[in-house]
């Protein structure tokens, strides 16, 4: 197909509904609490928002970041298979009181929160050397 700016439009905005439901239905499940959750899907969130901000004010498009999307949806593949995994070994929580699913959603609460700052201080030090 041709590349078009309708095209990359749609493109991320699909892939935000993709975001909220692949996040929100682990959110809502039973191997994770709704907060760590909800946390996990508002920095997922910014983190895209900051790339495409970037683009939309000049600085062009950002996909840098320890929590790209490719990596996040080799661990969403993941992660019902070892959840169940471990539930078939009789294994609930992992170190202290969360699931695995919960210590995922925390990795991607606090990777997503730090790619919104590289992401952030990248368009920033972009935007100022354009002046």
């Amino acid at each position: 197909g041709k590349a078009s700016k309708k095209g990359d439009f749609l493109d991320h905005v699909l892939d935000r509904y993709a975001d909220v439901f692949i996040l929100g239905g682990i959110t809502l499940s039973i191997y994770c609490n709704n907060i760590i959750g909800l946390f996990a899907v508002v920095s997922i969130l910014l983190a895209s928002y900051l790339g495409t901000q970037a683009q939309a004010v000049g600085a062009g498009r950002i996909y840098s970041g320890v929590l790209g999307r490719a990596d996040r949806l080799v661990i969403l593949i993941a992660l019902p298979l070892i959840q169940y995994m471990l539930i078939n070994q009789g294994i609930i929580f992992i170190w202290k009181w969360f699931t695995f699913t919960e210590w995922v959603m925390i990795y991607f609460a606090v990777a997503g929160q730090i790619t919104v700052m590289q992401r952030f201080f990248g368009a920033w030090k972009m935007l100022k050397a354009k002046g």
